[in-house]
């Protein structure tokens, strides 16, 4: 037994300790920012893709990735953020939740419609997401494809044909 809680104790001290991160924030693209060197994923929270295609109501086609992205460097770019680890995602990045003055971040960001609740992961932004819809505010006044959908290769594609 213990032999057993040895291994256990080593292996657990041997995971890397995730901590929370505070600095200035550069914003990378909606749900993604740079926080002391450090690159964090916002959690539960979606936006666009840089270079995915949406339309406002007019018919006018424009970039909603960089829009999105825009949108939140407005809000928070280069302003002071703590974020709060909880994992890391399957590229290496933090995932966390961050503040700015004691404003969720991830919040702000669904509730003016720069980006969506990431229901697959956390469902921490689902009542906000529906307020804006409701309100018809950012994303919900224009079409476009939700996120994950949009990264999603094409079956129809030919092998070794990828589009973006």
């Amino acid at each position: 037994m213990f032999r057993i809680c040895s291994i256990l104790a080593a292996l657990l001290l041997a995971a890397p300790a995730l901590a929370d991160i505070t600095g200035r924030a550069r914003v990378i693209d909606g749900d993604t920012l740079e926080v002391a060197g450090t690159r964090i994923r916002l959690h539960g929270i979606d936006a666009p893709e840089i270079g995915q295609p949406c339309r406002v109501d007019g018919g006018e086609a424009l970039d909603c990735g960089r829009w999105s992205r825009d949108g939140v460097a407005r809000l928070f770019g280069r302003a002071r953020t703590e974020c709060r680890a909880i994992e890391l995602d399957q590229y290496g990045r933090t995932v966390a939740k961050c503040y700015v003055g004691g404003t969720d971040m991830n919040a702000r960001i669904v509730e003016q419609g720069l980006a969506f609740a990431y229901r697959r992961y956390s469902m921490d932004y689902d009542l906000t997401e529906k307020q804006a819809a409701v309100a018809g505010v950012g994303l919900w006044s224009m079409s476009v494809e939700a996120p994950a959908e949009f990264r999603q290769p094409d079956p129809q594609a030919p092998p070794g044909d990828c589009t973006i």
